[in-house]
């Protein structure tokens, strides 16, 4: 018997789209009686149907002083938006560097989540009647969407599940990500305070991963569930692959959201192929993701060697990533990021093994996604920025035929027993009993 469950997240679950989250969280519940799923969201729809029955998205009553915030908003949102044909205008217009001083000294650091806090507004209580939540499925990620679960949980009187994929209770405001350390030690001070009190009142704790749960439980005192990333393997084995470069180029593709931590790498695949290309070796590299920082969008349409290409959807994704020749996992080399990941595995790896193309990672080395490809050995690993053995590694994927036979057998074998759907949508039924 399937329970009422309510997601609580900051980006909406489109139906279709190849962002992180969401395609963890359909593959999860993509047999779930969609009536019986419904979710509390901020930002990040695509205006389709959606996934889930039902949805309501934060307004401006839902915070305090939420008019001030609903202006901020939408301001940000402009500044950041994939105009980029537009992005040196941007820097150069008054409004833009007043948001942008906004952005480094206030919401970077925090301080926005205490001025704009969360409350329940009429209009949210009312549609909370309506759907009757039974359990309330949090993710947390920030202040707001850690208080936002307790106040749902005393109102309606639903259990509180908490799943995290990676461990942002440690790292966030904790200035390890750029942010102005003095400016954001009372949020993070805050914080910690308040997601004592909600790991207190978590009725159903689930990690993301073993190592996870094997911490959390530790650190915590609950005993936490284990939940990974899962698909069905049919979905690729149907699929009819699509190349993104001609027969005569190899391709190189790479899907995801490109940060500030991850772009950058592009810039060393680009140096490779250019020292390929100097061998008679043709290389392309395709990138698929509707995520890429403004600025990092602009340096990569400048690279010889990159093509860019919007997410085309979750449905899609089978053909795209077997008509590859090589897919790269890029991750982080920044340390401070890297510990942060330590417990994350990327939404990303478990495709890549399902679609049965060698699969290169390249990655700071205590980065979780990097301790999973040595402990199971499904991807060739770059554990340290260094082009010469990036381009060698490149070459070899492309060319022994060998190598890249094993290393889709072991990928492919380890998707079938760590991410088989089927396996994995009955352990999270029984959790959420």
């Amino acid at each position: 018997m399937h329970k009422k469950v309510c997601i609580i997240t900051s980006g909406r679950i489109n139906k279709s789209d190849a962002t992180n989250n969401g395609l963890l969280l359909r593959s999860l519940f993509n047999t779930w009686p969609k009536e019986k799923i419904s979710q509390i969201y901020n930002s990040g729809s695509n205006n389709d149907e959606g996934f889930w029955g039902t949805y309501y998205k934060l307004g401006q009553n839902d915070r305090r002083f939420g008019w001030l915030y609903s202006i901020l908003y939408k301001e940000n949102k402009a500044l950041n938006s994939r105009n980029h044909s537009n992005t040196s205008l941007q820097k150069t217009n008054i409004k833009g560097g007043i948001i942008n001083v906004f952005k480094r000294f206030i919401i970077e650091t925090g301080i926005y989540e205490l001025i704009f806090y969360p409350r329940l507004s009429r209009e949210l209580k009312k549609w909370l009647d309506e759907v009757k939540p039974e359990i309330i499925l949090a993710q947390g990620y920030s202040i707001t969407f850690t208080k936002l679960p307790l106040l749902i949980k005393k109102y309606t009187g639903a259990k509180l599940a908490f799943f995290t994929t990676d461990d942002w209770p440690r790292y966030l405001y904790s200035g390890n990500q750029g942010e102005i350390k003095i400016l954001s030690f009372l949020p993070k001070l805050f914080l910690n305070k308040l997601f004592n009190q909600f790991v207190q009142e978590v009725d159903i704790p689930i990690a993301f991963g073993f190592p996870m749960q094997k911490e959390y439980t530790q650190r915590y005192g609950k005993d936490f569930h284990s939940i990974i990333h899962a698909d069905n393997p049919l979905r690729f084995q149907n699929a009819i692959p699509k190349r993104l470069s001609n027969n005569e180029t190899f391709s190189i593709v790479t899907i995801g959201t490109f940060n500030k931590y991850r772009w950058p790498l592009i810039g060393d695949l680009n140096k490779s192929c250019q020292s390929l290309k100097s061998k008679g070796i043709n290389v392309q590299i395709q990138i698929i993701s509707d995520s890429i920082e403004s600025e990092g969008y602009s340096e990569l349409k400048k690279m010889e060697y990159v093509r860019i290409h919007d997410d085309p959807g979750s449905e899609k994704l089978p053909a795209l990533l077997k008509g590859a020749d090589l897919l790269v996992l890029i991750e982080t080399f920044d340390k401070s990021r890297a510990e942060a990941i330590k417990f994350s595995i990327s939404t990303k790896a478990h495709l890549y093994m399902f679609s049965r193309v060698p699969i290169l990672l390249y990655s700071h080395p205590i980065t979780g996604i990097s301790n999973y490809a040595k402990e199971y050995e499904w991807a060739y690993i770059i554990n340290y920025r260094n082009e010469n053995n990036l381009t060698k590694a490149i070459e070899t994927l492309l060319t022994d035929k060998n190598l890249r036979h094993n290393l889709v057998e072991k990928a492919y074998n380890v998707a079938m027993e760590n991410h088989n759907i089927a396996t994995i949508e009955k352990k999270l039924q029984n959790i959420l009993h």
